[in-house]
This record gives structure tokens, sequence and C-alpha cells, in this order.
């Protein structure tokens, strides 16, 4: 289901709502699971706040590396 979800969004296509209900509902749990404060192992590429930009996310998995082989940390809210 997440893979699908990837590859949608990386086409620029929006997920339908029944998708996006899921894919929600186990980012919560997930985030609720981790600690605030998360180790961080070297090397690791470092951004400031993104502030929500999609596409700019895009184009630093682009330039930087596709997850799960390149490592990131991003600063911001």
């Amino acid at each position: 289901m997440e893979d699908n979800c990837i590859k949608t969004v990386k086409q620029f296509k929006c997920l339908n709502e029944h998708d996006l209900k899921i894919l929600s509902d186990k980012v919560r749990e997930l985030l609720c699971e981790e600690s605030n404060v998360q180790p961080v192992s070297a090397p690791v590429i470092v951004f400031g706040d993104i502030h929500g930009k999609f596409f700019d996310l895009m184009n630093l998995f682009e330039v930087g590396g596709e997850l799960p082989e390149q490592k990131y940390l991003f600063l911001g809210d």
C-alpha cells in the first residue's frame, strides 16, 4: 500500500481519500512510537525547514539520493 502511495505522489498525482486516510493513520502510529530526540549517525544530509513544499522535497531527494540509501535530517517544524 505504502509503495503505491509513494509511486503516485512521485508522479505528482493526488492520493484518493481512502489511501490518504490509511497513510495518515500509519504516519500517526509511527510518530507516536518515536521519541522526540533521535540519534543521528554520520554521514547525513542536513536541511533546514522546507515549509511543506513537496516539489522542493522531491528535488532534494533527486540531488541528494533516494531513501533509504541516503540519510537525511530535516530541521524545522
